[in-house]
């Protein structure tokens, strides 16, 4: 538990004065005292309930959506109703105008507004011809609060909000049942256990910044065994919590299982969704206890997701746990409770991002709405064919705890009211478990109705997601041609004078919808050719976890290699982690986790009793599974959880599967600068922001060696002199005020011209090398020659032609179309000797005597002729004024056109 600030001592010690003393105090004061502190007292309280008349009690967000919806009416009157400006009038004669005493009056302009806001306001849905019943309805409550305010504060009586309401609602239902059109809701996506390995295998090998990372992927697990809202867990500046997560909000403790951990995460805020009317909501309101999360260490095949483990791994990144400065200080420590820093208690725990993700951007906290984008780009990148969000985790979350604990207990944990159906509404998919088929016919159903087979079938985005092929397909040339056609197809395109800004906006919109209709021809065609034994394949990958498996080889390694920590293991428990490790290299690729019901009912046909905790849970261990009667299975599974776990936070802390190297933590200074004298120190030093700056330094000309030699050049009383005429003593060295000039020299000097010591010194120097006789003549860098290509096609583009980019096709990548062709890379180096004599390397120029002659295959004679026809094919007529005859073969009809 984090050190706790000393209690705040009370004002005063004195008994409570209650509103009889406080009122028999004021009595006691006499005279012209006693008058004024009476008439302060009346004068404070007029001030508060005149302050009272016009105060807001709403949200925020609430507040700016009425100011919004006032500003739109005041348009909609003085533009169509009154047809004047508005310009000139003080705010009470605009309040008179909107909110007239008439009430007919006022009645019949709100109805006029709310009929032009439906037929007039655009929806946000892309499906949707008009705008939601729902948001015509916070027109409708914006409404009713600004006439009932202005009303009141002017003194004019109001005849009631409940007349106002229903002329109102006539008016809605009207237009709404005229003019409306049914939404067709998307349907909502479920991210479970399958898809959350998939993500976090993206990660662990995709990404660009681990701090950054790992950050999203404590969060994912985070929502998965809570639920949370994500406005519970990051700030949100509409709602939820209004500061982030700090340190001093978790709890880390050891436990009696080396490698086992225990934190505990208090919650000063859970965003809970209250009624809209402010005095119910205040009686409603939930305790100001903060909530307090218990989030043991999970199994041995759940260690993927552990919310500890890899908590504990960012907290050792940055150095800030006490006493604690490395993985095996955290691993062998014998204190019950892991603390942190007092100087760190404050800090933020999740950091936002850098544009691009490369780096985390402190102090900045990671926003809640930063984690639904993050979380909806990794789906599109794995190939996920729906969009998915925070609320994908929480449904699917839900679910799962319906089904195992009951409604109640998740309605609760959920932070729903009791009486409220927002659970089954909004969260609930029972239809994808629940055995129908069974309960209404009769069958043997399992406790609660619901399947086992289908609810680890009930996978759609991990089981439906694009392959490699399918998702390059939906990408690259194909999108940004669909993109240009529905820019062309367009009947409402941008204006001619819209900003850069717009432009990009309205690209960035039509390429999401462009990638929606591929993804959708790409999932409706790998439907249609998946085989029974492709989809068979993609169930049995469900289980499966790319890091799991990582982490469970670099431990079972570990093992063999010996630990200094590791307990000794005879005969009996070295066979028992052979064969554990076979049983799991095989299971992490092929077979399902048993579940907890099917290993329950084996065991009670083994008539094996159940091992039960002092809470009387059932508790199930590997050891017992695979050796009832081995005595060393409870060492071996101890060793091994802690071997698990070490493993685990090795590769985390390394980054080990990352495909991208960290460029933050490498040296990010040019290796050939560090060796070359001519470079000067500050140049040395210099960081380069990204490798492919790196990579554009060194394919340049500075490290050529010419570049090398001009950097020595020094300049003497203001022109450059030849050292090689200074050093074979010429009578009159060669000086210049350009180094051209000086290069032209040397490069054009010789033996003859100036003597045998100086071409010696010139030759000795690599003058004479092919890299220094093109010292003037260096050509473009392949920088340059990228800026000319972009530069031209962005011209090409302009004026209408479409270009295809020109590039080097590094390793194998996917040919879209085909699925059983890839396009492949250039190989480097010399080819195998084997294709030597089908390649020719050198000029094709070769004489003609030195040409082999060519032989037809036996089989070939009757079809092929060689050589040159003696008799000449007749021409067609129409050919024979603009081609000329000859009987010259073709060779000599070549030299005769070079010789004219």
């Amino acid at each position: 538990m984090p050190p706790k600030a000393l209690a705040k001592a009370p004002k005063s010690f004195g008994k409570r004065a209650s509103l009889r003393d406080q009122l028999d105090r004021i009595t006691t004061v006499e005279g012209e005292e006693g008058m004024q502190l009476r008439f302060e007292m009346i004068e404070e309280l007029e001030q508060d309930v005149e302050a009272a008349k016009t105060f807001r009690w709403h949200a925020a967000s609430t507040q700016k959506r009425q100011d919004y919806h006032l500003e739109m009416y005041k348009y909609f009157y003085f533009t169509y109703i009154k047809k004047e400006s508005s310009d000139g009038l003080s705010d009470d004669e605009v309040d008179l105008e909107l909110f007239p005493d008439d009430y007919p009056i006022m009645s019949r302009n709100m109805q006029l507004f709310v009929t032009w806001v439906s037929k007039k306001a655009i929806p946000r849905a892309k499906a949707a011809g008009s705008i939601d019943m729902r948001t015509l309805c916070q027109y409708r409550d914006s409404l009713l609060f600004w006439s009932s305010q202005k009303l009141r504060h002017r003194g004019t009586p109001f005849p009631g909000r409940a007349q106002l309401f229903n002329d109102l609602v006539q008016t809605m239902r009207f237009v709404q049942k005229q003019y409306g059109d049914t939404i067709e809701n998307k349907p909502k996506t479920y991210l479970g256990l399958a898809e959350l390995r998939q993500l976090l295998d993206h990660e662990a090998v995709n990404n660009r910044c681990i701090e950054l990372s790992e950050e999203h992927q404590v969060l994912w697990c985070i929502g998965r065994i809570s639920a949370l809202r994500p406005s519970s867990l990051a700030p949100d500046p509409k709602v939820g919590r209004s500061k982030p997560l700090k340190w001093k909000d978790f709890e880390f403790f050891t436990t009696s299982v080396p490698g086992k951990f225990r934190s505990i995460l208090t919650l000063d805020h859970l965003d809970i969704k209250r009624s809209s009317d402010p005095i119910v909501a205040q009686e409603s309101r939930p305790s100001t206890v903060p909530v307090r999360l218990n989030m043991p260490s999970p199994e041995p095949h759940n260690l993927v997701f552990s919310v500890t483990h890899r908590l504990l791994v960012i907290a050792l990144r940055r150095g800030i746990l006490e006493g604690i400065g490395s993985l095996d200080d955290l691993l062998t420590t014998n204190l019950n409770e892991i603390r942190v820093k007092r100087k760190y208690l404050d800090d933020t725990v999740f950091y936002r991002g850098i544009p691009k993700g490369t780096a985390v951007d402190i102090p900045y906290p990671l926003a809640a709405h930063s984690l639904t984008s993050y979380l909806r780009l990794r789906g599109k990148q794995i190939g996920y064919t729906s969009n998915v969000s925070w609320y994908s985790i929480r449904r699917r979350a839900a679910t799962d705890m319906a089904l195992r604990i009951g409604l109640a207990a998740t309605r609760i944990f959920l932070g729903h009211a009791p009486d409220s159906f927002t659970l089954e509404r909004h969260y609930l998919n029972m239809s994808e478990t629940l055995d129908n088929t069974g309960i209404l016919l009769a069958q043997d159903i399992q406790q609660g109705g619901a399947s086992t087979e289908q609810t680890k079938n009930w996978n759609d985005l991990a089981l439906g997601k694009l392959d490699g092929s399918a998702l390059q397909r939906s990408r690259g040339q194909a999108l940004e041609q669909l993109v240009r056609r529905l820019i062309l197809a367009d009947e409402d395109p941008p204006a001619a004078d819209a900003s850069n800004a717009d432009l990009k906006n309205y690209r960035r919109r039509v390429r999401t919808v462009a990638r929606e209709i591929l993804v959708e021809q790409e999932e409706d065609s790998q439907n249609s050719r998946m085989t029974r034994q492709e989809m068979d394949e993609r169930q049995a990958q469900l289980d499966a976890s790319n890091f799991a498996k990582a982490v469970l080889e670099r431990a079972l390694k570990a093992i063999r290699e010996g630990r200094d920590n590791e307990v000794d293991l005879d005969d009996d428990g070295a066979e028992a982690v052979a064969e554990a490790e076979m049983a799991a290299a095989a299971a992490v690729d092929e077979e399902y986790e048993a579940d907890l019901e099917d290993t329950i009912a084996q065991r009670e046909k083994l008539n094996q009793p159940m091992e039960l905790d002092e809470a009387g849970a059932i508790t199930l261990t590997p050891d017992n599974d695979v050796d009832a009667e081995s005595t060393n299975t409870s060492g071996i599974q101890d060793v091994a959880y802690i071997e698990l776990a070490r493993s685990m936070m090795e590769i985390l802390l390394e980054n080990q599967l990352s495909a991208h190297a960290n460029w933050s933590e490498q040296n990010q200074t040019c290796p050939l600068c560090q060796e070359d004298d001519s470079v000067m120190f500050s140049d040395k030093m210099k960081p380069f922001k990204s490798p492919a700056a790196l990579d554009v330094h060194l394919n340049s000309h500075f490290h050529h060696p010419y570049s090398e030699w001009k950097r020595n050049q020094v300049k003497h009383d203001g022109k450059f002199t030849c050292g090689y005429c200074v050093r074979a003593e010429l009578e009159e060295p060669f000086a210049h005020v350009s180094i051209t000039d000086l290069t032209k020299h040397i490069l054009e000097s010789n033996e003859d011209n100036t003597s045998d010591l100086h071409d010696k010194y010139k030759h000795e120097d690599g003058w004479y090398t092919e890299e220094m006789q093109n010292a003037l003549d260096l050509g473009p860098t392949q920088a340059s020659i990228n800026k000319y290509r972009l530069r031209g096609a962005k011209r090409l583009k302009e004026a209408g032609v479409d270009t295809t980019p020109l590039r080097h096709v590094e390793g194998v990548q996917p040919y879209p179309a085909s699925d059983s062709l890839v396009r492949g890379s250039h190989p480097h180096g010399s080819l195998p000797s084997r294709y030597g004599p089908f390649v020719h390397s050198e000029p094709m120029e070769v004489a003609l005597s030195q040409r082999q002659p060519l032989t037809v295959p036996p089989h070939l004679e009757s079809v092929l002729q060689t050589g040159f026809n003696d008799q000449l094919s007749e021409l067609p007529e129409e050919m024979r004024e603009d081609v000329e005859m000859t009987n010259a073969p073709a060779r000599a009809e070549a030299s005769m056109d070079l010789d004219m």
